[in-house]
C-alpha cells in the first residue's frame, strides 16, 4: 500500500523561502534551504523520503519550483561573479546560489509581516542557524 503524503503548495513554500532569504541577508545556497524549510513546515521523515517518479526528492523539487516561481516574478536571481573566468562567462549565474533582487527584498519584508508572531520567531530562529552560511553578498553581482 502506498502512503499518501501531503505537502504545502508551491505558493506557501515560495512565501516562506523569500522570507527566509530576507532574514538571511538576501542570499542563500539552495542546500541551506531544504532542511530549515522542512522544519518550518514540520515535515515528517515520510515527507522527506518521498520521491518523484524519477527518484529525486519531492521536497527538493518543491523548493526548486518555488524558487522558479520567485525568479519568474523577478524576486530572486542567480548572482554572477564580478570578474568571471571564461567558463563562468557563459554561465547564467552561480549555480545553487540565490540572491534577492531589490523587488525581492521588498517582498521578503512584506511577507514577514504577514506571518503571526510564532511563525516569525520560528523563521528567525532558522535564519539565525544558517545566517551568513559562508556567503558574502559583496562577492557577487546581479
Amino acid at each position: 500500500m502506498t502512503k499518501v503524503v501531503s505537502f504545502p503548495d508551491t505558493g506557501r513554500v515560495a512565501d516562506a523561502l523569500i522570507t527566509l532569504m530576507g532574514l538571511c541577508g538576501g542570499i542563500l545556497s539552495s542546500a541551506n534551504t531544504y532542511e530549515p524549510l522542512a522544519k518550518f513546515f514540520a515535515l515528517s521523515d515520510d515527507h522527506l523520503s518521498y520521491t518523484t517518479k524519477s527518484g529525486g526528492s519531492y521536497w527538493h523539487n518543491s523548493i526548486q519550483s518555488a524558487r522558479e516561481q520567485l525568479a519568474t516574478k523577478g524576486f530572486i536571481d542567480r548572482p554572477r561573479k564580478p570578474n568571471p573566468t571564461a567558463s563562468q562567462k557563459t554561465n547564467k549565474g552561480v549555480q545553487g546560489i540565490w540572491i534577492l533582487t531589490s523587488d525581492g527584498k521588498r517582498c521578503a519584508d512584506r511577507e514577514l509581516s504577514y506571518y503571526g508572531n510564532d511563525a516569525q520567531n520560528r523563521l528567525k530562529e532558522l535564519a539565525n542557524a544558517i545566517q551568513n552560511n559562508g556567503l558574502n553578498p559583496n562577492e557577487f553581482d546581479l
